[in-house]
């Protein structure tokens, strides 16, 4: 990402709206974590919490790798 690029070696972490669908995305354009916060807590009991987390690692699991090389290809050709 270009603000990594300004910041090298800068861990960077965002926090807002983060759900199955947003983490992987925000992973692979370079938040090095990315915070849950009211996404696990929004839910009803344990139980529910429990898959919420479930379902976010294997989303990034699952899919960050996958936005991250579209997003190097997608780099390279613009330069």
């Amino acid at each position: 990402s270009e603000l990594k690029k300004m910041l090298p070696g800068s861990n960077l972490m965002t926090a807002s709206g983060i759900t199955p669908t947003t983490a992987p995305l925000a992973i692979a354009m370079g938040a090095s974590g990315v915070g849950v916060g009211t996404y696990i807590s929004s839910a009803s009991n344990l139980e529910e919490m429990t898959r919420r987390v479930k379902e976010l690692v294997i989303s990034v699991n699952t899919f960050a790798a996958k936005f991250t090389n579209t997003v190097k290809v997608q780099n390279l050709l613009s330069v």
